[in-house]
């Protein structure tokens, strides 16, 4: 892949999570993946895997710069390195989940721009992330996550300012202030 099209593909995985094309958003909401750093990882290997899938498979690069193939797998990466613990078999139960989520999500585009005249937004996330931790309980090799340590935010806001910063931190299954902080500086971006 070319080195625009892998940054493009990139950044606006990330932002695409909020309804964003910008690449400086993207940037602002990779950095916030990373306040739990295990998770930002997963999300980041995720994101790249996915969309080298996309590249592989033959996808329209369009669709790929624009993080269209990218978003749902931060999403899956993200909520999968919350409940199961980094080791080699869950890199590759991850990597398995990417590439069932790029053809999840070509198929179910395909279908959703045919008779809705939309794209399936993040139902390919819902259904194969509920289905891998469905199945995910039968697999006694992957471990359930440990504690994360996370980066915290040493200072306090009034309590709606936390409320709302840790609630837009919860969508990258963060759930902590400074995931918040830079969540919304992204959007403010955008």
């Amino acid at each position: 892949m070319k080195d625009s099209l892998i940054l493009n593909a990139l950044l606006l995985s990330y932002s695409k999570i909020f309804f964003s094309e910008n690449k400086i958003t993207g940037v602002f909401i990779l950095l916030a993946t990373f306040t739990v750093p295990v998770m930002g990882l997963c999300g980041l290997f995720a994101a790249i895997f996915g969309n080298g899938t996309a590249y592989c498979i033959g996808i329209d690069r369009q669709s790929i710069r624009q993080g269209l193939y990218g978003f749902n797998c931060v999403l899956t990466g993200l909520a999968i390195g919350f409940f199961y613990g980094m080791s080699i078999k869950f890199f590759i139960l991850l990597s398995l989940l990417c590439i069932l989520l790029t053809f999840l999500t070509l198929f179910l585009n395909n279908l959703f721009y045919q008779h809705l005249g939309f794209s399936a937004m993040s139902i390919p996330f819902n259904i194969i992330t509920g289905l891998a931790l469905l199945v995910g309980q039968l697999f006694t090799t992957i471990h359930p996550a440990s504690a994360f340590k996370n980066l915290q935010w040493p200072y306090h806001f009034p309590v709606p300012i936390e409320t709302f910063l840790s609630a837009m931190s919860t969508i990258l299954f963060q759930g902590n202030i400074l995931s918040g902080i830079l969540v919304s500086i992204g959007i403010l971006f955008y």
